[in-house]
């Protein structure tokens, strides 16, 4: 279990691991396959209602403290570890065989939100956490991103994992392009004199909006694959936003503004 803190070893296993109770909770809720809970005597007493109802399938291990602290990645752990496999039905990676070929099909009345190459698994977790918040279908990320099973992920994600779709593509300017060719408009959020600030673009749900690296943005092919520049307006002489703030923003002006007139 605890060499599922590596990611090699959570791609080989198709499996991942999480600390804490309200995880517990989430993953429960929303039907993740646990393969093994490993409890300490104080918190069995916290979740004996969670754990009545996990399949029956799912191994239930009492540890001690000290054998617990041991392998917990929490700074003031809770006494609850999981262990689950991968969530394959929301969770897909798919390889662009030939641009024109209908890799993107299974999306084309869904609301995507693109990442490039992020690399931050704090970052990931928290646009995961806001994507879901603000209701958008599909997180379409390159290869290259963080491991959305990293420890730092899910933690920053607060249980939104266990149901956001993500697709995670090897070519990610092809995907762009795909997506361009089922009459959307998608948007690189990058600097440029040709960009058009964020507030001033009349955005369509079925419109996407693509971010980049903490440090250096969208690639120049990326650019090239999008239609359009936007630019998030900000006061002279300051440092761009982190991304998953740029992303908050985007998200926000694309889909949150919106949300109490559904």
């Amino acid at each position: 279990m605890c060499k599922l803190s590596e990611k090699k070893h959570r791609e080989n296993e198709k499996k991942f691991r999480f600390d804490g109770i309200k995880l517990l909770d989430e993953a429960v809720r929303c039907g993740v396959e646990l393969e093994s809970v490993l409890v300490t005597r104080d918190a069995l007493k916290k979740v004996s209602g969670l754990l009545e109802k996990i399949n029956n399938k799912t191994s239930i291990k009492l540890l001690s403290d000290g054998v617990f602290s041991k392998i917990s990645e929490e700074k003031s752990p809770e006494g609850v570890i999981c262990v689950a496999k991968h969530i394959d039905k929301i969770h897909k990676i798919v390889k662009i065989k030939d641009e024109g070929s209908n890799n993107m099909n299974e999306l084309k009345d869904k609301s995507i939100f693109i990442l490039e190459s992020v690399r931050d698994p704090g970052n990931m977790g928290t646009i995961i956490r806001t994507a879901a918040a603000f209701g958008v279908d599909c997180l379409l990320i390159s290869d290259d991103c963080a491991d959305i099973y990293n420890s730092k992920t899910i933690r920053a994600a607060m249980g939104n994992l266990f149901h956001q779709n993500i697709l995670r593509v090897d070519n990610i300017c092809a995907a762009i392009k795909e997506l361009s060719a089922q009459e959307r408009n998608v948007y690189a959020a990058t600097l440029g004199r040709e960009a058009v600030l964020l507030g001033n673009v009349s955005l369509d749900r079925r419109d996407c909006i693509a971010v980049g690296n903490e440090g250096h943005g969208l690639s120049e092919n990326a650019i090239a694959a999008c239609d359009r520049k936007i630019l998030i307006p900000m006061m002279p002489d300051t440092e761009s936003l982190n991304a998953a703030v740029a992303s908050s923003v985007c998200l926000w002006e694309q889909f949150g503004r919106n949300i109490s007139k559904n």
